[in-house]
């Protein structure tokens, strides 16, 4: 027989640029403030993006997507500070 364990939450790293940890997703979330990470139910990782400017404005976004216009959560910002700036692509 195999036991099989199965997490009841996905966790994020707060400065991921995933949708789960930024600021215009509406899914269902809590902050773990000491270990700066983001944990969605497992059975709740979808979130309607309310992004300004994206063109996801008003669309069901998953948890692990990521687009642009990622902005960080403002519960985890007020906790760790802003995002280390990341150098330009090239």
């Amino acid at each position: 027989m195999t036991l099989v364990l199965r997490r009841p939450m996905v966790d994020y790293i707060a400065f991921s640029m995933h949708c789960a940890t930024c600021h215009h997703w509406t899914g269902q979330r809590r902050p773990e403030m000491m270990g700066g990470r983001i944990y969605t139910p497992r059975h709740a990782t979808v979130g309607t993006c309310d992004c300004p400017t994206g063109h996801w404005r008003g669309r069901l976004k998953p948890g692990e997507s990521n687009c642009p216009h990622w902005a960080q959560w403002n519960v985890m910002r007020e906790f760790t500070g802003p995002p280390p700036v990341r150098p330009p692509a090239t």
